[in-house]
């Protein structure tokens, strides 16, 4: 995160950025997860204030960083999300999302529900909210099973199961 005066974060060699601000307003979803709770650690080091929203169904509340201000509730609640952007967010970083692969093919309605549908409704309502900076974490998953390796984020894309679908296609909805 550098020095604090410009947020960059590529996707597929685009990049995003939030400049002139010293320090950013940030809305971290799944922040009681692994990624983002230690996403959320870096964060407010570097002296960013952080909200984190989380519905805690994968997650655990003592892994949320004490700094941070942490709202139980689900990514897909408009109400939720206006009231967190009403005083003003800079850019939300996506972390919310079911993970396990197998289990994406014995219940794939369970990760098209919360990963594609539920995060469409997230990327509407940050829209809405004036949010238009995105942080999504993606996966290796959206590649399926590569022809060669190392992957690049030219490799094509051919996921397998539906945990790799709903990545995909969130990139897609990006």
């Amino acid at each position: 995160m550098g020095a604090g005066h410009v947020f960059y974060c590529t996707l597929r060699n685009r990049v995003f950025m939030v400049k002139d601000k010293k320090f950013l307003k940030v809305l971290v979803t799944g922040g009681a997860g692994y990624i983002g709770s230690a996403t959320t650690a870096a964060l407010i080091e570097e002296g960013h204030t952080v909200t984190v929203l989380d519905n805690l169904s994968s997650g655990h509340l003592q892994a949320v960083h004490p700094e941070a201000h942490f709202i139980k509730g689900d990514i897909s609640d408009s109400n939720v999300i206006e009231d967190i952007c009403r005083d003003g967010i800079d850019v939300a970083m996506h972390f919310a999302a079911f993970i396990e692969v197998e289990e994406s093919i014995t219940n794939p309605s369970k990760y098209y529900g919360n990963n594609l549908a539920n995060t469409f409704q997230l990327l509407d309502n940050l829209r809405v909210s004036g949010v238009h900076n995105i942080v999504f974490s993606s996966t290796a998953a959206v590649y399926g099973e590569p022809e060669s390796i190392p992957l690049t984020e030219s490799s094509l894309l051919r996921p397998v199961n539906p945990y790799g679908w709903t990545k995909m296609m969130v990139e897609q909805l990006l």
